[in-house]
């Protein structure tokens, strides 16, 4: 009785053993599962963690490429810049030029205007002194006949009136301007003398008229 008491004993205690194995084993399958599953979760962590590195080797790279796109853009815009300065001072170089030029064209132009003026002033005078020659000319001419006429009246009318009306004519002919004012603005009467008395008066008016010193001073 008391072995088999010991023997259930023992089964007894067998089984509670297996039992307890089999929960151990069961542990460790759990815990073989737990750490399949950790490095399952650290191989994928890994993976991860290379892809962010990738990621990260590909960000920086295109940092780097935006740097020297950046770089290269600056350096153009620079380059564009340097040769838009350049080309604008060359611009307002030859614009100042050109001004200067034009500058000199005018101030050229305006020293020949004044020469002109000048010349033309000289070329006035000229024209004024020949007109006033011309017109002492023209009363010398109107009245030498007259004095010639009145020295010929000793030897006769006659001669005096035919010296006078030839000389009208001449002179109306040739273009006399005051020959021919006088003719056609007056109503002329050829007469023999009328007052032999006055040809001394006559004389001296006539010597009067052909003094210079008295034109001069007219």
């Amino acid at each position: 009785m008391e072995r088999q008491v010991e023997e259930s004993r023992q089964v007894e205690e067998t089984d509670r053993r297996v039992e307890e194995s089999g929960k151990q084993v069961e542990e460790s399958r759990q815990v073989e599962e737990e750490s399949r599953q950790v490095e399952e979760e650290s191989r994928q962590v890994d993976e991860e963690s290379r892809q962010v590195e990738e990621e990260s080797r590909q960000v920086e790279e295109e940092s780097r490429q935006v740097d020297e796109e950046s770089r290269q853009v600056e350096e153009e815009s620079r380059q564009v810049e340097e040769s838009q300065v350049e080309e604008e001072s060359r611009q307002v170089e030859e614009e100042s030029r050109q001004v200067e030029e034009e500058s000199r064209q005018v101030e050229e132009e305006s020293r020949q205007v004044e020469e002109e003026s000048r010349q033309v002033e000289e070329e006035s005078r000229q024209v004024e002194e020949e007109s006033r020659q011309v017109e002492e000319e023209s009363s010398r001419s109107v009245w030498q006949p007259a004095e010639k006429m009145l020295r010929l009246q000793q030897d006769g009318a006659v001669w005096l009136l035919i010296y006078l009306a030839q000389y009208l004519c001449s002179e109306y002919t040739l273009g006399n301007e005051r020959v021919q004012a006088l003719v056609n603005t007056t109503r002329i009467h050829i007469l023999a003398s009328m007052n032999p008395d006055g040809y001394e008066l006559a004389a001296a008016e006539v010597e009067d008229r052909n003094d210079p010193e008295l034109n001069t001073q007219e």
